[in-house]
């Protein structure tokens, strides 16, 4: 297919070769204003075939304008056509040097953004290929499933309709049979029970493909664990299902209440530090004032000693 169209391009090039030439004949080859129809020809050409092509295009056309100069030119002419023929065949070999730069630019650019679409489509093959591996082979699908470290829901209507066995651990239950039939509303705080319901009404009828958002869960030993909620809509016996991952992020929000308390500590010393500082800057005077007194006391007192020992 290559090769046929590269065949059809060189066959238009030389049709529009020959028209010009003849069109350039016909009004009169030292005068004719169509010689500059070339440049479409090497314009195109470039663009279409490269850099080797335009300019091989751009010799011939120069080479047919000269030569008509010279075929057409009187003997008793001073050659100024030639002359002006001359530079325009400059232009055609700049132009076309020009435009197959560009074009060679832009074919490397193609090219490398295709070797990493290539890259790209390789890796997405072979994920998808481990994927769909992965999901036929139940063995290998139970394994992920059922020792991934997040806790798995399946609910329908807030009834719980699948969990895994690291749901089970997460709620403190054995087993995750367990959990068949319950609500997922009754794990939930009080406070956040209404919030919830309604993030999930929202997933299902809205179809949302994923809403993600922190709360908190009630385990069966009335502990509060936080977690980061991903929740997905989909599909499931022809009903409407959502499938939740629950991720334990106790230790993040933890770790956010000791950096908040530290914090607020900080702040507090920085206040009494303050308080302090401005309590001795407020004693400092009336202290400064009763130490001179008592100088002054002092001096006196002495001085009355000496007088009475004079005596």
């Amino acid at each position: 297919n290559i090769k046929q169209v590269n065949l059809l391009r060189a066959t238009e090039t030389i049709i529009f070769i020959t028209l010009f030439s003849m069109l350039i004949i016909a009004s009169g080859a030292l005068t004719s204003q169509y010689k500059i129809l070339f440049i479409f020809i090497i314009i195109t050409s470039t663009l279409q075939m490269g850099m080797g092509y335009g300019f091989g295009i751009s010799l011939i056309s120069s080479l047919i304008i000269l030569s008509l100069d010279i075929l057409y030119l009187p003997k008793t002419s001073i050659n100024s056509y030639f002359q002006n023929d001359l530079i325009m065949a400059g232009i055609f070999i700049i132009i076309a040097w020009t435009l197959g730069r560009y074009v060679t630019i832009e074919n490397e650019n193609i090219k490398s953004k295709d070797l990493e679409l290539e890259e790209l489509s390789r890796e997405l093959n072979k994920r998808q290929y481990i994927e769909e591996m992965l999901v036929k082979n139940e063995t290998c699908y139970n394994t992920l499933i059922e020792n991934s470290r997040d806790a798995i829901f399946v609910q329908r209507h807030g009834k719980i309709v699948f969990a895994n066995e690291g749901a089970a651990k997460f709620l403190g239950y054995d087993t995750a049979q367990e959990l068949d039939g319950k609500s997922i509303f009754d794990f939930s705080p009080e406070e956040e029970k209404e919030k919830v319901r309604e993030r999930f009404l929202d997933i299902q009828k809205n179809k949302l493909p994923m809403l993600i958002f922190d709360g908190k869960l009630v385990n069966r030993n009335n502990e509060v664990i936080h977690i980061k909620n991903k929740s997905i809509y989909f599909i499931y016996e022809g009903e409407p299902t959502i499938l939740s991952i629950f991720s334990d992020i106790t230790p993040e929000k933890q770790v956010e209440k000791l950096e908040l308390d530290v914090k607020e500590t900080q702040e507090m010393n920085k206040m009494i530090t303050e308080f302090f500082s401005n309590i001795s800057h407020e004693f400092k005077t009336p202290l400064h004032v009763i130490f001179s007194a008592t100088q002054l006391l002092s001096m006196y007192s002495k001085n009355s000693e000496e007088e009475c020992c004079r005596k």
